[in-house]
This record gives C-alpha cells, sequence and structure tokens, in this order.
C-alpha cells in the first residue's frame, strides 16, 4: 500500500515480546514445512498494530 494525502497509516507494537512472535512464527513455518517468505507476513502482523485512517480534508468557510 502506497500512502497518499488524506491517508493515515499507523504502526504500533503490540504487547507481545517480538522474540517470542519471532520465535513462533519460526517454529510454525517448520511445524507446517510451509515456506519462509509466506511465514514472515503473517508474523508481522500479529507482532505490530496496523490501523489505516481516511482523513477528509476540512472545509473552509469564508
Amino acid at each position: 500500500m502506497v500512502a497518499q494525502p488524506g491517508l493515515l497509516i499507523h504502526v504500533t507494537p503490540r504487547g507481545v515480546p517480538l522474540a517470542l512472535v519471532g520465535g513462533g512464527g519460526g517454529a510454525l513455518a517448520l511445524w507446517v514445512n510451509a515456506p519462509l517468505p509466506y511465514v514472515i507476513p503473517i508474523a508481522l502482523t500479529v507482532a505490530f498494530r496496523v490501523t489505516i485512517h481516511r482523513v477528509r480534508p476540512r472545509k473552509t468557510t469564508a
């Protein structure tokens, strides 16, 4: 996704330790024989909270 004017993207870490999420993602990849490029985005989705807001420009009155 590309940031555009009027679009706010916030990425904040969750309360879960990043090492725990990384270890869990690696264990999951080994357990189900999933390729690493498929596991990394899922682990990042668990580790970080991504919120997207659309901001409308304010109307100016003269």
